[in-house]
């Protein structure tokens, strides 16, 4: 075959690699007659804002009142350690189905140990932005008074917020307001989310 694949190589210019999931849950749905979860997984160097026509032909084949959410993960992944711990599956495990292999780079990709970064995701469940922005105020002081300089970004999602930490912290020091706050050093944060009109 003449016009077979050429893989593109890794640049220093090149974008981080992530992983992107859409998705429809049961949770979000229970109102949708006849509603099945759905979901589109896989590895971009895309920045989310040129992934939203995809995400939106994801939301249109959906169910009319479906609601879809669209993640990101947090972290960027490192492609060398990708592709050694890919091809070490791929060796060790002689029946591959070759046409999964997209999925299956994704779920080596998104493996703790293949992050290229350390931001932590704080999954908040509280409706209340004043206390989420108290919250956001005291994590960047924790990092003032450890002289380890970092940043907070909240995102409003449907249940609440996620703040995205610039590097991990000691936890200990938020005492009672890790209340309804779930810590996460590794995970996918939520970019959008759309509904699908009834027609």
């Amino acid at each position: 075959m003449s016009n077979h694949y050429h893989p593109t190589r890794i640049t220093p210019d090149s974008r981080p690699l992530h992983g992107v999931l859409f998705r429809s849950r049961r949770k979000d749905n229970r109102h949708v007659d006849g509603f099945v979860e759905r979901c589109e997984s896989f590895l971009t160097r895309k920045r989310p804002f040129e992934l939203r026509d995809r995400f939106t032909r994801f939301v249109d084949r959906g169910k009319p009142g479906e609601v879809s959410r669209f993640y990101v993960s947090v972290n960027a992944r490192d492609n060398a350690k990708t592709r050694t711990a890919l091809m070490h599956v791929l060796i060790d495990t002689t029946d591959v189905d070759m046409a999964t292999l997209g999925q299956m780079a994704l779920s080596v990709a998104m493996q703790p140990e293949q992050r290229a970064e350390r931001h932590w995701l704080l999954d908040v469940d509280d409706p209340s932005q004043i206390r989420v922005e108290v919250l956001r105020r005291r994590i960047e002081r924790i990092y003032e008074e450890s002289e380890a300089p970092g940043a907070v970004t909240v995102i409003p999602t449907i249940n609440g917020y996620h703040l995205v930490c610039s590097h991990g912290f000691d936890t200990r020091l938020l005492g009672s307001m890790l209340e309804r706050v779930d810590v996460k050093r590794d995970a996918l944060y939520l970019y959008d989310h759309a509904c699908k009109e009834a027609s």
